[in-house]
């Protein structure tokens, strides 16, 4: 659990969003007081909890939906995709910075 707690700190994302759209939950929620605070932690956890439930339950479903080989085309294909987008933003920020220099 200590793991977990260090993972999700270390990551800048989750600081970020704490430091911005988390805080202003928070502000608005220190508007109803103590319980505001509670309230909004409860459900905060228990969105995290539905939500994680679902995304583990589409996964355990999946292993019976999937074959051992549709899954590897379907990692290839989405391995494609993403060398594919890679090379499009590299390409299109080459353009974009040898536009500003030309």
């Amino acid at each position: 659990m200590l793991s977990g707690i260090l993972m999700s700190v270390a990551n800048p994302y989750w600081i970020i969003w704490w430091a911005t759209i988390g805080l202003g939950y928070i502000l608005y929620s220190w508007q109803f007081g103590f319980w505001g605070i509670v309230f909004f932690f409860v459900g905060h956890i228990l969105a995290d909890l539905v939500w994680y439930s679902l995304v583990a339950a589409a996964v355990a479903g999946g292993r019976h939906f999937l074959t051992d080989s549709l899954y590897r085309t379907l990692i290839a294909v989405c391995a494609v995709f993403l060398i594919v987008f890679a090379g499009y933003f590299a390409y299109a920020g080459f353009e974009k910075l040898n536009a500003i220099t030309s």
